[in-house]
Parts: C-alpha cells; structure tokens; sequence
C-alpha cells in the first residue's frame, strides 16, 4: 500500500487508519520504508546500511525478526541512531506508520 500526504500532516495513513480496507485488528505489522537511496554523511562511501525506526517500540519482536533476518540474508550495518528518544529529528512520530502506531497503543 502506498499514502501520500505525510509532509502535510500524515494525511494518508491518518486516512487509512480511520478508514482501513483491511481490518487493523487483523494486521500484524506496518512496515514503512522511507528514504531509499538517501546519502547519507555518516556512511559515506559505505552503502550497505539502513536506519531502523522503531522496531522495539510496540513490542521485542519486530526488532528480533529485523536482527535476525538481516543476520540471515542481508548482513547490512543496522544504524538505531534515530531510533532514540533524546534524538532531537523525532522521526519515529514524523512518519506514516506512527498513525497505525497510535491505532495498537490506544
């Protein structure tokens, strides 16, 4: 599924999270990836790494599947730079999966 609109307010998820085709109850995950191709000044010259945001917030499990499988198959350097809460860009509540986030926490 693709949305549209988070620069704007996360119009998009916030739509589907209200309106949902399939019900979020029966949903297992929200898996957003963002920013495919960014360079970025920490890992210059070094294109084999990924953030990840927010694996650990709802529960261990996404972030054991995540280290895991990139173990197993990709072996990419997992950068959780943003992934903490004193980090000032606050990323894990500026991008379209927080809508479905909100939805499992209530």
């Amino acid at each position: 599924m693709t949305v549209a609109g988070e620069e704007k307010g996360l119009l998009g998820s916030d739509y589907y999270t209200q309106d949902p085709v399939y019900p979020l109850a029966q949903t297992v995950c929200d898996l957003n990836i963002d920013m495919i191709g960014r360079l970025d000044k920490a890992h210059a010259g070094d294109p084999n790494y990924i953030y990840l945001i927010g694996s650990d917030k709802l529960s261990k499990d996404l972030h054991d599947i995540s280290e895991a499988a990139n173990k197993k198959y990709s072996n990419l350097k997992l950068d959780y730079t943003y992934n903490d809460e004193k980090d000032p860009n606050r990323y894990y509540y500026r991008s379209d999966h927080y809508n479905f986030a909100k939805i499992i926490s209530l």
